[in-house]
């Protein structure tokens, strides 16, 4: 967080930032069985990423309601 960013400003550029890295990850495992990789502890990781940005997105929204 830098002094000039807000809570809400934060949660944004992290949701942001999730997102970029769920939608890199999930690429990469999806390649992986393209190849016939067992991606199996790699499909449940991404699974626990993708909880965290949920939960990452909710507190967002939450946050946005409170600004208005």
């Amino acid at each position: 967080m830098t002094h000039n960013e807000t809570p809400l400003e934060v949660a944004q550029r992290r949701v942001a930032e999730a997102e970029a890295r769920v939608k890199e990850q999930a690429a990469r495992v999806a390649n992986a069985a393209r190849w016939g990789h067992d991606t199996t502890q790699a499909m449940a990781t991404l699974n626990v990423f993708e909880t965290t940005l949920r939960l990452m997105r909710e507190d967002l929204t939450r946050l946005e309601h409170r600004q208005q």
